[in-house]
């Protein structure tokens, strides 16, 4: 469920507002009727947070798949992306 509020109405109701958010409720957060914020519970935001990689770590969990040496040098990957024909006549 979303629920949300300005900002003034959020600076006067805060404690309500963080019951609420830890009972599982997003609370969207606006200034001039334009949304600018979300509050969470702090266990929705840890999920968010905790499976996210960096580029390198995903990069060398792709590398320990079966088929990624294959993928990195190309082979069959990209064979039926390109086109090999000779081409067109173009006028000069």
């Amino acid at each position: 469920m979303k629920k949300q509020f300005s900002i003034a109405e959020a600076k006067n109701g805060l404690p309500q507002i963080v019951h609420q958010a830890e009972d599982g409720c997003e609370i969207e957060i606006t200034r001039r009727g334009r949304p600018v914020a979300v509050i969470v519970s702090f266990d929705d935001y840890c999920r968010m947070q905790g499976s996210r990689k960096s580029f390198w770590e995903s990069l060398q969990a792709f590398r320990q798949q079966p088929g990624a040496v294959e993928a990195r040098r190309g082979a069959g990957f990209t064979a039926h992306v390109r086109d090999r024909s000779i081409g067109r006549r173009v006028r000069l």
